[in-house]
């Protein structure tokens, strides 16, 4: 137990590592959503929509830039 939480609080790049798991666990989240639910159809997005996707993608990143 020990050594998965030196592990997990050891510092990679000058951040602690369970930032950076979280951040790939987010962005591998968002990639499978985007892919595999909302891209299913071979179709094009309109303008409204691919604002909303967007809109959604900037608030994410906000969200996460503000829990840092």
């Amino acid at each position: 137990m020990g050594t998965l939480f030196w592990l997990i609080t050891a510092d990679f790049i000058g951040k602690p590592l369970w930032l950076w798991l979280s951040f790939l666990s987010i962005v591998f989240v968002l990639l499978a959503f985007d892919l595999g639910v909302l891209n299913k159809g071979n179709r094009e997005l309109g303008i409204a929509e691919s604002l909303k996707l967007s809109a959604f993608y900037i608030a994410v990143a906000v969200l996460f830039g503000g829990w840092i």
